[in-house]
């Protein structure tokens, strides 16, 4: 379950998704952005649901203290969920995906960001 947060700060996800999708994929996804609090006893940082076809960011990261290009990485993930589907495999991070996801230009420098600040917490 999830309850979006209405957020003004210093990062615009409809903006910075349409960014992602025209840049890495060449067109519009259909997907809607929202930033959210996760209501289910797992954090996470970001997460797509099927549904409403609706990348989540968590409210959290809607701040100057978090580079865009986190961000960025954050709503690429989701959006390479919302490309690559559920395989058959049932694994979510297949190979496919994570290839795919390997391709944003920032996915190091915001891994090892991330590691540092929520150890243990999933994207």
């Amino acid at each position: 379950m999830t309850s979006v947060v209405l957020s003004s700060g210093p990062h615009d996800l409809e903006a910075l998704g349409e960014d992602l999708e025209e840049r890495y994929f060449g067109e519009r996804l259909g997907v809607a952005y929202a930033w959210g609090k996760r209501v289910k006893p797992m954090i996470r940082l970001g997460w797509f649901e099927w549904e409403t076809r609706t990348v989540f960011v968590a409210g959290r990261l809607n701040s100057r203290k978090v580079p865009k290009y986190v961000v960025g990485h954050i709503v690429y993930h989701e959006l390479c969920h919302a490309v690559c589907g559920v395989p058959d495999s049932g694994r979510l991070h297949d190979e496919r995906f994570c290839a795919l996801e390997a391709r944003y230009r920032w996915h190091a420098r915001a891994l090892h960001w991330l590691a540092f600040r929520y150890q243990g917490v999933e994207i």
